[in-house]
């Protein structure tokens, strides 16, 4: 490739270059091709993985739905006992005030 002359002077032989550099060419464009593919892959299954998430997201929010309605009736129980106690602590007390004024009566 390097050609040394008698005067002293050095020469480059470019013809000698060119099968190393056309294989150093082939083996970028294969890694290019194989990077490429990845990134096609990658892109496909981030895409999956967004689709999988958006799915879950749906099937959280329907379970968390279902969990607040499921409690909504234990909810409304538990105030309607409280009013109900309310209610009869109420009706004693009346029925005190009533039975000491004489005016008694039966619920």
């Amino acid at each position: 490739m390097v050609a040394k002359f008698e005067e002293g002077l050095y020469g480059v032989w470019y013809n000698d270059f060119i099968p190393i550099l056309t294989r150093g060419l082939k083996e970028q464009q294969e890694l290019i091709e194989k990077i490429r593919e990845e990134n096609s892959n990658l892109k496909d299954s981030v895409q999956e993985q967004k689709i999988k998430l958006s799915n879950f997201e749906s099937r959280l929010n329907k379970l968390e739905n279902k969990k607040i309605n499921n409690h909504l009736p234990a909810i409304i129980m538990e105030k309607l006992h409280k009013c109900s106690s309310l209610i009869i602590m109420a009706l004693q007390q009346y029925r005190a005030v009533t039975k000491v004024s004489g005016t008694y009566l039966q619920f």
